[in-house]
């Protein structure tokens, strides 16, 4: 027991230095697990494996071995080379494996209208499965699958409005651009705004709130207000603001 207490400190200690690139850290904190076979601890170090080759054998094993994490990251992997086929093979089989969001996946990929299994039907059956037992991201995909499908509609607007209700801050983010835009609902930027800043650790609100002030939707055209919003959006994890605030700054909208 003590063991296993020391390989789980040692796992997340390495997942730690992994987020802050820090990977011969992580390497040598996941090596540690690797050698008393914690399957974490393996997959840790085989993404982290210089070697696509090995890389992918090794978690192609650890799949086989029923490791619904390694049976994901193969999903992925075929999902980005276009073999959806496959893809949807391997989220199937990483539901039976225990993962539960594995088929919401396998949804997206028949959700998509431009894809090569496009199959709306099934789509739907997926996500209401999810939504119907409560299921919050499954609420929210259902409606974006809805709004997707017939526009913002009475069905899609009740499903975003349950997910919101059970903390999805995608749906929230939704009913305020609805509110900023009067777009099914009655226009108000001051509840929209409202709205954005309760979603307080959460960069896309502070985006929206950025470009209300910059593009002057509903309020007085303020750059200094629209590139604090970017700056706090860029501390909570959008890199890409950056490149916005500099040119704002290079046209000199801020001055």
């Amino acid at each position: 027991m003590q063991n296993m207490q020391i390989i789980e400190s040692s796992y997340f200690l390495g997942k730690f230095y992994e987020k802050r690139d820090l990977l011969s850290d992580a390497r040598r904190e996941y090596a540690i697990g690797d050698s008393q076979s914690f399957l974490p601890s393996q997959f840790a170090l085989l993404r982290l494996d210089s070697n696509t080759t090995r890389a992918l054998k090794g978690i192609t094993h650890l799949s086989k071995m029923a490791y619904a994490p390694a049976t994901l990251y193969l999903a992925r992997e075929y999902k980005l080379k276009s073999d959806f086929i496959k893809a949807v093979e391997l989220y199937k089989l990483a539901s039976t494996q225990g993962d539960k969001n594995a088929r919401l996946k396998e949804a997206d990929i028949c959700a998509d209208n431009e894809g090569a299994l496009y199959q709306p039907f099934k789509a739907e059956t997926i996500y209401l499965s999810y939504a119907t037992r409560s299921h919050a991201l499954g609420m929210y995909k259902l409606a974006k699958f809805y709004e997707h499908e017939r526009g913002i509609s009475e069905a899609s607007y009740l499903w975003y409005k349950k997910a919101s209700q059970l903390g999805v801050d995608l749906a929230k983010l939704r009913l305020a651009d609805m509110k900023r835009d009067g777009e099914y609902l009655n226009y108000n930027i001051n509840e929209a705004i409202g709205e954005y800043k309760a979603l307080k650790d959460y960069a896309p609100a502070k985006v929206r709130l950025g470009d209300i002030y910059l593009y002057a939707k509903g309020v007085e055209f303020d750059t200094q207000k629209a590139i604090a919003y970017y700056e706090e959006a860029y501390r909570l994890g959008d890199k890409k603001i950056e490149l916005k605030i500099a040119s704002i700054l290079y046209e000199g909208y801020a001055i």
